[in-house]
């Protein structure tokens, strides 16, 4: 899962809308967040495809840290408990937690049989619907469209920033996702790097629109 993972950040607005924008996109991808930085650090592994019709060009070999289910409860607990701790705002608390738990539900639906249930243990889950490429894409496109219909129906824009800005930010997420199918050379390190680099900074730019945009004074 890709995009489908900010589309959870994005709906959550509507039923935590004092929840920054920025933590709840941040809860939905944070598990992603984790997993980049424990490759990096040589914690976990990635094997990258050189096979361009490959939908996703990873193949994710050892991510029990941050992708397990059993560490995915604990990741959402932690990250649950001290935005509570730090903000008071229990249905933002909650709804963070569900997010950092949706993604590891998501990626089942997607992802071969590689997630891990606990770390060190050998039995592996997925339901391997990257294999079907037009499937994925409309599940995941659906799926990115209502979180983004729940968003745009909750704000609106303070001024052109908080509306272009968020336009771009939009089609800058898009555009990366079906960069395969337009020709990107993902298949190769710099997809590794690209997806590093936009997940990291979504969350500051989240941050920025949620200071040009507003909630609706109707929702």
């Amino acid at each position: 899962m890709v995009i489908g993972h900010y589309a959870v950040g994005f709906a959550a607005k509507k039923l935590a809308p004092r929840a920054s924008l920025a933590v709840l996109i941040g809860s939905a991808i944070f598990l992603d967040i984790l997993w980049i930085s424990f490759v990096v650090l040589g914690w976990e592994r990635v094997r990258l495809l050189t096979d361009k019709t490959a939908f996703i060009p990873f193949e994710f070999e050892h991510y029990p840290y941050s992708h397990s289910l059993l560490t995915a409860i604990g990741w959402a607990a932690l990250f649950a408990l001290v935005y509570k701790k730090i903000t008071g705002y229990s249905v933002g608390a909650t709804l963070i937690g569900v997010g950092v738990l949706s993604h590891w539900i998501l990626d089942l639906i997607v992802h071969r049989p590689d997630l891990p249930l606990y770390p060190g243990g050998n039995r592996f889950v997925g339901f391997h619907l990257w294999e079907y490429q037009s499937a994925s894409l409309i599940f995941e496109g659906s799926l990115f469209i209502l979180g983004l219909w729940i968003y745009v129906r909750q704000t609106c824009p303070l001024d052109r920033a908080g509306n272009y800005g968020f336009w771009i930010f939009i089609l800058l997420l898009v555009g990366l996702y079906l960069g395969k199918l337009t020709g990107l050379p993902i298949g190769n390190n710099a997809a590794l790097v690209i997806f590093g680099l936009v997940t990291w900074l979504s969350i500051p730019w989240a941050g920025w629109i949620e200071r040009r945009r507003a909630i609706r004074k109707e929702s």
